[in-house]
């Protein structure tokens, strides 16, 4: 008989996020430039060694331009979100006791949050 719980390394679901920013923070920025430099790198400085000026290359190569500039907004994308996610510490338990946060945690709680999702697989 195989039993249905489902186990995992982590304590909670913000473990699991914050380890999972962590390792995205960590490697799709520097494999994406690895990408990008080793499939299009050479042909790209091949190509602006022996233009004219800047403004020639850029006609000539425009959708080049446009998706280094898309990769490098990705990449500050996801190291800004992820800065965010990591950078947050949690609350400490007692601190949510107190008068100014119990109200805040009643509403949450009576929202449902602590709710438990037994229907999820």
């Amino acid at each position: 008989m195989v039993d249905d719980a489902v186990m995992s390394v982590y304590e909670s679901g913000v473990t699991a996020y914050r380890d999972t920013t962590k390792w995205l923070v960590a490697f799709v920025p520097l494999g994406s430039i690895l990408a990008a430099s080793v499939t299009v790198g050479p042909e790209l400085l091949w190509s602006v060694e022996h233009a004219r000026n800047f403004g020639d290359w850029l006609h000539d190569y425009w959708l080049a331009a446009i998706c280094g500039l898309g990769l490098l907004a990705g990449i500050a994308a996801i190291l800004y979100w992820g800065a965010k996610v990591l950078s947050v510490a949690p609350t400490d338990l007692g601190k949510l006791q107190s008068e100014e946060y119990a109200p805040k945690l009643a509403t949450a709680v009576g929202a449902g949050v602590t709710a438990p999702e037994f229907f999820t697989t």
